[in-house]
This record gives structure tokens, C-alpha cells and sequence, in this order.
């Protein structure tokens, strides 16, 4: 029964509406009821007065027990049948009623004459009722909610009253008092009969018929008996009014009832006159108008659901005069149009209409005022804020009780954001047309610019390079429409400062109202209200600058700084794409030939930059590199000369041979730094955790820094991989340790840090890097380091330290680390609180399963005859090369180029076990070798060896083995043993 809860109640029609199979009806099952129909239902079987509704095509019937009586014989079989089934000899009668109301008016007549068949047989009968529409859920005309009462009695009395009338009037000479007094108690027979003094102070006599308390005797207290107190003073005024008129007394109001209830009657006298012409009494009706006063505050108060319904709505919904004036708005329309009710009730839809889409609107509009049918209209409104919004208006009249239209009710849906995508989705069909067709970027600016310009109906539109320069940028042509052309070359410091900041760094640049900038004479002098403008960066740089922009201000929407974004992405796209192409065409056979001419030109361009960058850091560096390497001279030249002193004690030979080798082992390190820090070092990168990499240094880190300074550690439970020279990366940390130990110079904490980075913040002048990184940071509680040192402090011997505390080579190696390895190093630094150094390394995924590692070698012995292939162009370290060999036991061939190497094996290559060559040599270099060695004696084994190679340092060892210069013999025969082996064994079992 949970689904008939609407047919709850409602006495035997209810009871008999419960017992309908609505099932079969069209209708349907009462659970599927509109909301609407069924509140509509609620509100008739509530009702103590009679009412009635009809729903859907079919025009179902659904009345109360107040109604049954009325209906005679139909009831009830006629409950849920078609209306025309039972008022089939009244049908003519309703059908305009029933179709006006229909099309959205109301209908209400008082003592209407109908000739129903309620016991078989037509009668006459009277009828005052009310029609008003019933909307659906969606908003349509469902249904009609009609409240009745009849008034047979009521008009047959007033007709035989008035014939009655009539007739006394001929015979008032004859018999004026008794036949007036018979002529009103004939006239009176209505529902109630009463007579009056003539000053109205004394009631004579009340016939109540059952609706009034009876008064057989005079009653001069009449007035508090019969009227509530707050009705009296009305009926004491209307009273008046009709003695001093000496006309007919009307009005309806309260009363109180037989029963001791208040009710509502309409109460009529007429003065009765003597031969004087002076009233001598007055002689009324009362009829019981109860039931229609309720139903009409009913009425009132199902208007009020109504109204709130609608103002519940998600719908905006007004209703508007003929002439547009809005005469009500629920509160969704307010919020749609940006408009308080009372500044609506004040305006007419004019004044909301967009322009452009007025003239169609307003045609529209009167040719429904002329009895046109209901239309559909898709319309912009404008909000106060300057901007529209697309809405779909369903616009129908309502008419008045003679069926002439009185008023609009209109039904607004917000479609702004499903017609501006439609109108985006065209736009940017007509935009990817309009970049196919074109094929010049000069093509592709001017077509794209006037294709946005004119959507979006702007003033201008174009494209602006940034010069090479960087301080001056070329507008070149595009659309404009009604200003001046913006075309030449101005200086970005003429512009907006913040303007072309936010731009450099890649930020779009929105201005509604350049009134409000700085520079705004400027502005206004360039004819520009409002402007967008979306930066192109490449490489780091501003490269370009989309603009569009209105004469006036204009408050741009963020769906329009979207657009505007979208379409300079496929431009700049398109351009670059056009202009790759004319290249490509432009460059046919001499392709080859200008790009490498290109790259040469652009290598030569970018070096020189480099090195007028460094011009101001190299008399530093020379004097420290020369500072340090006669130091280390010093040492070796000294040991020397006392070696070749004779007679000199072993202990103190082997002191001064220990002070040579030292001294080699630091001049390494020392280039090894520079080479770091240059990005000219070749590194042995490899996939490892740097987590991990900083646990292990963990210990020797402690070690380094004192007990005095406290090391946190604050890893990750994920391992973060990178793929870098493990020993460098271990280098790295030992420099920033020591820089940060010696910036606390006490008691003081170590943090260091490992977590994965989305990006490398920005720095200048570089704008934010996305990317997937691992940061590996070291924070310390030192004493920090000055603003005007920070952009040194990369420099090689630089140094901030002591005389004799610090070389200037550590943060050197990690700055050449960090960007041979594809990242970078940031320092950040506050005086007196400390400073966060933090390497960028990018992110890798896990490796695979390492494979075990190969054991090392014993040095070889005397007599293992080991044949070597010496390639070296240098004579003196060729020679000494040979005979170091050839005291270990090797039987070294030297080559003092690659060509003589190469024609040493192709005499017999058989005879070498390894071939050990130089890498930087004039005409063919040692990398070049090792490939063709590789061509032509696959198994022959190649080491390659250097103190310095840009090739090395920027592409690797391509797979050879390498020994770094300077290195001992024991180095030397370690590496030839290990890579040799495996030939030697093939040769002597002749595999």
C-alpha cells in the first residue's frame, strides 16, 4: 500500500479510488504518478469542499465526497473514467473551457447554466466554479484542478424573487405594506431570511434555515450574536453606507454559525418604504458562501505551494506583462541572470536580452501577444559583471478569464556551458581547416589570428617575436578590426614590467581593464582596454607571445583564457611545423652539408658564449690550477734532486720515491676535479639506490665531520634509483659534507636528505623543470653564505674559506657532476641560519639482477709473454710505456699512430694479445682505432687509455676499457692481464 499513499484517506471516494485497478487506466499504476498528480490528489480528497481534477490526454476524472452529491446517478462509476464518458450531454459546454485551460488560462464563472443527467433525465441546474491548469514534473499541462459549488437554489430563488418583485411593484398602491411584506418572505426564500429595523439596531426576525442561529423575537444584540468582533466594524460601515444611499446593502463577511463555528455569507437587504417615502424596514437574504470562501483560500494556498514549488525549481521560471515587464522570477532565474528579484521587478526582459538576439526575440514576442502559439527560443542574457549566459526559453501566454492573453510565462534552462562547448567544438574544427590549408607561417599567424579575432570579436589578434637580444620584441601582422595596426619592433621595457616578468617565466598574462596598470597611459595611447597573452618558452627562454586584446575593457572568462591558450599551443605547434618544413624542402642534396655547417656554427656560437661566460673565472682559475700545480712540482722537483745526491741512506731513498709517488696521486686528484667540474671527465655511470649510496658513506661521513656535529640521516623506505658514476656521487656527498662541516665551525647538526622530486624548482633564469627526479640534499646549521657569494660559489677556486682551509675545487666537482649526469645542483642560503645544498639526479627505474662480479686479476709475472700493441703518439711516454712493459715480462710493439698500428696487425694480428692505445692522437683517434679494430679482428682485445677527452666525457668509452692517466704499472698490468686472458687462452690452444 505503499504506493497509494495519495489515495489515503479521503473518505468513501478514497475508499473507492483505492479499489480502482489504475493499472488499466491511462494512468497507469498509481506508483508511477507524477509528484504533481498525486499532491494534486492529496489536495482534492482533503478537501471538505467539493472538488474534482481531470489528468492526462484522456482527461481522467478524480473528485471528493463534497462533489458526489452533485453527480446523482453517475456516482460512482464514473470515478478514473474520461471526462466526455459522463458529461457526453454537456461536452459542447466544457470543450472550450477544457481547451483554454489547457493552453494555460484559468477559467471562472459564477451561476453558470448546465442541463446535466444526474437521475436520467436532463434538468436544469446552476453552477459557480473555477478552472486552473495542473503542470506535470516537467513543467507541461497535464491536468485541470477544478473547485464548485452549486448554486441552483440560490439563482432559481433570486429569478422567482426578481419576478415577484415584479408583480408587487404593479399592485403597491393597492396593498404596499402587507404585499411587500408578502412579496419579501417570497423573495426570501433562500437559505436564510431576515428583517431589519430601519437604523438597522434591531433584528425582527431571522429564518436561519439550519446556517444561522433562528430569531423569532426582536433582537437588538443582534450584532455581537451574529458577526465575530473583528468583522463588525466593516459591517457596521457597510451598514451605514446603504441607509445614507437608502440603497441595497451587500457584503460578505464572517459570520457566525448555528453550529457556534465561523463561517462566510453574502448578505443582500432591500429597504421597504412607506407612502413617505421613509424606510420603515429592511427585509435580507444571507446565502452561505463557506464552501467557496475556503476553497478559495485553498486555492490561495495551493498558489502558494505553488509558487514555492517554483521556487524550488532548478528551472529559472518568470512571468512577464505583455510589454516585458517581469511580474514574478523565482529565485533559480535570479541566480541565472546575476540579479536580485526586486532589480528584476523593476526591469522588463529587454534589458537582460542580448542585443543581437533581441529583434528575432521580439517578433516572437508580440506575434504571442496576438494569440501565436507558445514558441522555443535559444537566447543570451547579459549579467551585470558584462558577461552572457546561453539559456533555452519555452514561452507560453497565460490568459485571462474572457481568454485573451494577459500575460508570458517563460521557462529558462542555463545551456551556457553546453553551447559554448558546441561552439568551441566548431571553432576549433574551423581552426584545424583553416591550420591545414596554410602552409607559410606567415599563412598560418594571419589566418589563425583572424579566425580567433573574430570569434571572440576582438580588436586585435597577432603573434610577437622576442628578439635575439632579448629586450626588444617584432609584432608581425594579424587581424585587427576598427584600431590602428600594432606592426614593428618595440622594446619589452616600454610594456608592463610585472606583465613581461610573469611571461618570461611562462605564465599567461590576463588584464581586464589596463586602466588599472601602471603603464596604462601606454595602453590607452595603443588603443588596448583588455589583453591576454600567452608566453612561448623554449629552451628556458621567451621566445614569442601570443596576444589578443579589446579596445574597451573586457572581463575575460576562464573558458576564454582556455581558448585563447589552446589555440596559441597549435599555432606555435603549426608555425614550427610549416617552418621545419620549408626548411626541409629548402635543404634537398645540400641537406647534409648545412646541417652540419649548422652544428658547427651553432658548436663554435655556443663555445664562444661559454667561454666569454667564464672570461671573469679564468685568471682565478689559471692562478690556482698554476698555484697548485708548483706546489706539487716543488715536491717532486725536490725529491728528485736529493735522490740524485749519492750515498744517501735506503730509509730516506724510499721517503723521497714515497714523496714523488704522493705528490702524482694529488696532481691526479687535482685534474681529476677540474675535469669534474668542466664536464670533461669520463664517468662510469651505472643504475644504483642513493639511498643506499648514503648509508654506506654514512659512517665515514661521521667520521669526517667531528663528534661535535650531529649527522641525520633521512631516507626513504622506497629506494630512489639513479644512473650516475657511483664514485663521483660518493664524491659529491664527501665535498658538500666537508663544505657544510666547515661552514658550522662547531657544534652544530648534518641533515642529509634523499626523496623523489617532481620537478628542479625554478632558478634564475631558468623557469621550473617537470620531470621525475631523486633530490639528495645536505642541510646544516652553519653560518650560511652571502646573497652577492652564492652566484661564485660553483666557480673552480673559489673559496669563501681561510688562506690554506679549502682549495675551491669541491663544490666544483659536484656543480661538473650534478650536469654531466643530467641534472642539476641548487643552493639555498640564509646568513647565520645555514644553507641546503640539493643534487637533481634524474629518476630510473630498479635494475635488473647484477650478474656476479668478475674476480680481479693477480699482476702479471716475469716471462709470461703477453705481445701488447703499444699505440702512442707521444715518444717519451711511448718509450717508457714499452720498457715498463718489457720489465714486467710483456713483449710490447709500439705504433706511434693509428695507421701504423694498423698496419703492424695487418701483417699478423695473431701475434697480439691486447692492443693498448691513446685516445688522443693526431688524423685517426684511439676510439676510431678501437672501432676498426673491432671490424676487422673481432676478438682482438682493445684498452684505451687518456688523461682528457671531450669524446670520452660526452659519449663514454663505447664499450672499451679505459685507464685514466696518470697510472701505475701495477694499474697497467692488472687491466692488460684481466682483458688479455681469454686471448692468450685461445691462441695457445688454438681455439
Amino acid at each position: 500500500m505503499a504506493g497509494l499513499d495519495c489515495l489515503s484517506g479521503g473518505g468513501k471516494a478514497g475508499a473507492l479510488l483505492r479499489e480502482i485497478n489504475w493499472s488499466t487506466t491511462p494512468l497507469g499504476p498509481v506508483q508511477g504518478w507524477p509528484l504533481s498528480l498525486q499532491a494534486a490528489v492529496r489536495i482534492v480528497l482533503s478537501s471538505q469542499f467539493p472538488m474534482m481534477l481531470h489528468w492526462g490526454p484522456e482527461l481522467t476524472t478524480i473528485y471528493n465526497d463534497a462533489y458526489a452529491p452533485g453527480l446523482g446517478r453517475k456516482h460512482p462509476g464514473q470515478l478514473g473514467r474520461p471526462a466526455r464518458e459522463w458529461w457526453s450531454e454537456m461536452w459542447d459546454q466544457l470543450t472550450p473551457i477544457f481547451d483554454k485551460v489547457l493552453s494555460g488560462g484559468t477559467f471562472h464563472v459564477e451561476n453558470a447554466r448546465y442541463t446535466p443527467d444526474r437521475d436520467g433525465v436532463p434538468r436544469e441546474a446552476y453552477f459557480t466554479h473555477g478552472y486552473s491548469p495542473l503542470w506535470d514534473d516537467e513543467g507541461q499541462i497535464t491536468g485541470i484542478f477544478l473547485v464548485v459549488t452549486e448554486t441552483t437554489r440560490q439563482v432559481v430563488a433570486e429569478r422567482d424573487l426578481t419576478q415577484v418583485s415584479a408583480e408587487l411593484a404593479q399592485q403597491i398602491n393597492a396593498a404596499r405594506a402587507s404585499e411587500a411584506r408578502l412579496g419579501a418572505l417570497v423573495r426570501a426564500s433562500s437559505e436564510v431570511l431576515y428583517s431589519m429595523s430601519a437604523d438597522w439596531t434591531e433584528m425582527r426576525q431571522l429564518s436561519g434555515g439550519g446556517f444561522l442561529a433562528d430569531t423569532g423575537t426582536a433582537n437588538s444584540h443582534w450584532i455581537d450574536d451574529y458577526i465575530p468582533e473583528t468583522e463588525q466594524p466593516r459591517v457596521r460601515a457597510a451598514v451605514a453606507e446603504a441607509i445614507r444611499q437608502r440603497g441595497v446593502f451587500s457584503l460578505e463577511h464572517q459570520v457566525r454559525l448555528a453550529d457556534g463555528g465561523v463561517g462566510w455569507t453574502h448578505s443582500r437587504a432591500v429597504p421597504l418604504f412607506d407612502p413617505d417615502s421613509e424606510i420603515t424596514e429592511w427585509i435580507g437574504t444571507a446565502s452561505d458562501i463557506t464552501p467557496r470562501k475556503r476553497a478559495e483560500e485553498e486555492l490561495r494556498d495551493s498558489e502558494a505551494r505553488l509558487r514555492a514549488l517554483m521556487d524550488q525549481s532548478s528551472a529559472g521560471i518568470a512571468q512577464t506583462t505583455l510589454q516585458g515587464r517581469f511580474i514574478f522570477v523565482n529565485d533559480q532565474y535570479c541566480a541565472l541572470v546575476g540579479r536580485s528579484r526586486d532589480e528584476l521587478l523593476s526591469l522588463g526582459m529587454q534589458a537582460l536580452t542580448h542585443p543581437e538576439d533581441l529583434p528575432p526575440n521580439q517578433t516572437q514576442f508580440e506575434s504571442l501577444a496576438r494569440g501565436g502559439r507558445s514558441f522555443e527560443v535559444v537566447k543570451r542574457y547579459l549579467r551585470p559583471d558584462g558577461s552572457t549566459v546561453w539559456v533555452r526559453n519555452s514561452v507560453a501566454a497565460v490568459h485571462d478569464a474572457e481568454g485573451r492573453v494577459g500575460s508570458v510565462f517563460a521557462v529558462s534552462l542555463d545551456i551556457n556551458e553546453q553551447k559554448l562547448a558546441e561552439m568551441r567544438q566548431a571553432f576549433l574544427l574551423r581552426l584545424a581547416d583553416r591550420l591545414r590549408a596554410e602552409d607559410t607561417p606567415g599563412g598560418i599567424i594571419i589566418g589563425v589570428a583572424e579566425l580567433l579575432g573574430r570569434y571572440l570579436r576582438a580588436s586585435r589578434v597577432g603573434y610577437g617575436l622576442v628578439q635575439p637580444d632579448g629586450e626588444t620584441i617584432v609584432l608581425e601582422p594579424g587581424y585587427r578590426n576598427g584600431v590602428s595596426s600594432l606592426d614593428g619592433s618595440y622594446s619589452l621595457a616600454s610594456f608592463d614590467a610585472e606583465s613581461i616578468a610573469a611571461q618570461q617565466r611562462g605564465q599567461t598574462v590576463v588584464a581586464d581593464d589596463t586602466r588599472n596598470l601602471p603603464t596604462s597611459e601606454r595602453w590607452v595611447a595603443l588603443e588596448i582596454g583588455a589583453f591576454v597573452s600567452v608566453p612561448l618558452i623554449r629552451d628556458g627562454h621567451f621566445r614569442a607571445s601570443f596576444y589578443i586584446n579589446h579596445r574597451c575593457p573586457h572581463a575575460w572568462s576562464a573558458d576564454e583564457v582556455a581558448l585563447i591558450e589552446e589555440v596559441a599551443s597549435r599555432t606555435w605547434d603549426a608555425v614550427e611545423r610549416a617552418r621545419a618544413e620549408a626548411a626541409l624542402r629548402d635543404a634537398n642534396d645540400t641537406l647534409e652539408q648545412r646541417i652540419a655547417t649548422t652544428l658547427a656554427e651553432r658548436e663554435l656560437v655556443e663555445e664562444a658564449l661559454r667561454q666569454s661566460q667564464k672570461m671573469e673565472a679564468i685568471g682565478q682559475l689559471t692562478g690556482g690550477v698554476a698555484h697548485d700545480f708548483n706546489n706539487l712540482l716543488t715536491v717532486i722537483r725536490s725529491s728528485i734532486d736529493l735522490l740524485k745526491r749519492p750515498g744517501i741512506p735506503e730509509d730516506r731513498r724510499t721517503r723521497y720515491v714515497t714523496a714523488i709517488s704522493d705528490t702524482v696521486e694529488r696532481a691526479a686528484k687535482l685534474t681529476g676535479q677540474l675535469l669534474a667540474f668542466a664536464r670533461r671527465q669520463a664517468l662510469k655511470p651505472e643504475t644504483f639506490a642513493a639511498c643506499d649510496a648514503v648509508r654506506m658513506l654514512g659512517g665515514m661521513l661521521g667520521t669526517l665531520t667531528g663528534s661535535r656535529i650531529e649527522v641525520v640521516a633521512e631516507l626513504p623506505e622506497v629506494p630512489c634509483f639513479v644512473n650516475a658514476d657511483p664514485s663521483q656521487f660518493d664524491t659529491a656527498l664527501v665535498n658538500m659534507a666537508v663544505n657544510a662541516r666547515d661552514a658550522i665551525n662547531g657544534e652544530g647538526r648534518l641533515t642529509i636528505r634523499v626523496a623523489g622530486a617532481k620537478e628542479i624548482p625554478a632558478r634564475r633564469p631558468h623557469a621550473a623543470l617537470p620531470g621525475n627526479f631523486v633530490a639528495v640534499s645536505i642541510t646544516d646549521t652553519g653560518s650560511g653564505i652571502a646573497a652577492d657569494q652564492l652566484e661564485r660559489i660553483f666557480e673552480p677556486f673559489y673559496t669563501t674559506k681561510e688562506q690554506g682551509k679549502g682549495t675551491g675545487l669541491g663544490l666544483s666537482q659536484v656543480y661538473g657532476f650534478a650536469k654531466q649526469s643530467g641534472g642539476e645542483v641548487i643552493v639555498e642560503s640564509r646568513t647565520g641560519v645555514g644553507s641546503t645544498f640539493t643534487i637533481f639526479l634524474p629518476r630510473v627505474a630498479a635494475p635488473e639482477e647484477r650478474p656476479a662480479e668478475v674476480t680481479e686479476p693477480e699482476p702479471l709475472v716475469d716471462g709470461h709473454g703477453t705481445c701488447v700493441l703499444v699505440v702512442e703518439d707521444n715518444i717519451d711516454v711511448g718509450d717508457f710505456a714499452t720498457q715498463a712493459l718489457a720489465e714486467l715480462g710483456y713483449e710490447p710493439v709500439l705504433a706511434v699512430n693509428a695507421e701504423e698500428a694498423l698496419a703492424e696487425l695487418a701483417k699478423n694480428a695473431d701475434q697480439f694479445d691486447v692492443v693498448f692505445s691513446d685516445v688522443v692522437m693526431p688524423g685517426m683517434s684511439g676510439i676510431e682505432l678501437g672501432q676498426r679494430i673491432r671490424q676487422n679482428h673481432r676478438d682482438l682485445p682493445v684498452v684505451l687509455t687518456s688523461g682528457y677527452s671531450h669524446v670520452l666525457a660526452q659519449n663514454g668509452t663505447y664499450g672499451f676499457e679505459l685507464l685514466h692517466k696518470p697510472y701505475s704499472i701495477e694499474q697497467l698490468s692488472r687491466v692488460l692481464r684481466r682483458v688479455a686472458t681469454w686471448q692468450r687462452r685461445r691462441r695457445i690452444t688454438g681455439a
